[in-house]
């Protein structure tokens, strides 16, 4: 028996249930969202309508005011939807969530972002969910931190192991000094979340020269099952 092999593999399962739930929670409020919190918000609007004939010239302006109002708090609701879980990474899979992330971030921070390659089949939820995370996390540092103009977001998939790279042609930064100076720029979680699927990351990066951010999560590990 290898004690510190059990104590291992036991601790990698309990960061992939850890996951998993947290997943789980992202995925119930992000519907929730969508659904509930959307439909009263469309009722709203419904409502504004039927007033328009009962308001007063004077009062057209309030009322336009209101609906626009009601039209931006329907896009942050949107928006923080998207970021707990997007309903397309569960329907269509990880290549066209991440193209839509991509529009999403080109449309928000004028950075062009393109995703190059597949992975084929569909992946295992919990690897696609990992590697969406990381992308994710990764592509809100180039926009906060990188003064970047144009990402490339690899993909590449091996009998062995699922494999992305997120490229940016920002100011760079050196890595030892990323928690300092960033905050961590989210590099534990993302961390966390890739050895939980016994992966690798890393990120090599200078001052003047971009980064470059690794992944590569083998293919044989636990698979958790898929949401129905």
């Amino acid at each position: 028996m290898n004690p510190g092999g059990i104590e291992r593999r036991g601790s990698l399962e309990t960061m992939r249930r850890f996951e998993a739930r947290r997943e789980w929670e992202a995925r119930r409020i992000a519907q929730s969202l969508h659904d509930e919190a959307g439909q009263l918000l469309a009722a709203v609007h419904l409502a504004l309508q039927s007033l328009k004939p009962h308001v007063a010239p004077a009062g057209e302006s309030h009322l336009a005011h209101a609906e626009c109002a009601l039209v931006a708090a329907e896009a942050e609701l949107r928006r923080v939807a998207h970021d707990l879980r997007p309903l397309v990474l569960d329907d269509l899979g990880l290549v066209p969530a991440l193209r839509s992330l991509a529009r999403r971030i080109e449309q928000r921070a004028g950075i062009l972002v393109e995703v190059r390659g597949s992975f084929g089949e569909r992946l295992p939820e919990d690897i696609e969910t990992a590697i969406y995370r990381v992308v994710q996390e990764g592509l809100a540092n180039v926009v906060k931190h990188a003064g970047a103009s144009r990402v490339t977001v690899e993909l590449g998939r091996t009998p062995f192991e699922a494999t992305c790279c997120v490229r940016d042609d920002g100011r760079g930064f050196d890595p030892r000094l990323a928690e300092k100076l960033y905050g961590g720029m989210g590099l534990e979680g993302m961390q966390q979340r890739v050895s939980a699927l016994e992966g690798e990351m890393d990120i090599q990066s200078r001052p003047g020269a971009g980064a470059e951010l690794r992944v590569s999560i083998p293919l044989g590990g636990i698979e958790c099952p898929r949401a129905s």
